[in-house]
């Protein structure tokens, strides 16, 4: 790979946006262009969707020898932000939450702690839905973590 006179963190930087969907821009630039703006959007649509899965193996193949990339858990954050939005526009919020909720269960691959990780998820979710925002799921996942590592530690000692 050439190098580059960039910092690794910038030009990998640089490399997460070329891999990027590109979303609302380039339908709008379509419709000023007078183009085919159904096409775009349709465009638009399936990157979106296949977005979580090919960004992070195009950033692990262009950009992994800069930074780290932890191919797994960027795919899964990218799913989640992704996934919840969309099924909720199609199903509807309470479904889109269970399949969310259960999906998340699912990727921490313990069957004993399913439940508890279930009821987390549909938290997480409903909070992402009422606020239309992502950061107060992060905070309350975040606090889900700690309070976890707290128990772990006072079970230890």
């Amino acid at each position: 790979m050439p190098t580059s006179p960039l910092p690794p963190e910038i030009a990998a930087g640089l490399v997460l946006v070329g891999c990027s969907p590109s979303g609302l821009a380039s339908n709008v630039m379509a419709f000023i262009a007078k183009a085919n703006v159904a096409m775009s959007v349709t465009m638009t649509a399936f990157s979106t969707l296949l977005a979580p899965l090919l960004t992070p193996l195009l950033m692990h193949m262009l950009a992994g020898e800069m930074v780290e990339i932890d191919v797994p858990a960027m795919m899964w954050s990218m799913t989640k932000i992704v996934l919840l939005p969309v099924l909720a526009q199609r199903w509807g919020g309470m479904a889109a939450v269970v399949v969310s909720a259960l999906l998340f269960g699912i990727a921490h691959l313990s069957l004993g702690e399913l439940p508890p990780l279930f009821v987390l998820g549909l938290g997480l979710g409903w909070l992402r839905l009422q606020s239309g925002r992502l950061g107060p799921s992060v905070l309350m996942h975040s606090l889900w973590n700690g309070l976890t590592f707290a128990n772990l530690l006072l079970l230890a000692g």
